[in-house]
């Protein structure tokens, strides 16, 4: 696991030196990715407990 974080901040930062406009993209996409998905794990989680209470 601590390899994979290591590897991922050796990447992040070469994109930020060596294209920073295209590294900001990057996170911008990556946080909309990260917020889509956490967004539908909560509404799958809300629809199971609609059901599972439902009757």
């Amino acid at each position: 696991m601590l390899i994979l974080v290591a590897f991922a901040v050796v990447a992040v930062g070469y994109l930020v030196v060596r294209d920073p406009v295209g590294a900001a993209d990057i996170a911008r996409q990556g946080a909309t990715v990260l917020f889509d998905s956490v967004s539908f794990v909560f509404q799958s989680l809300v629809t199971f407990v609609r059901h599972l209470f439902e009757g």
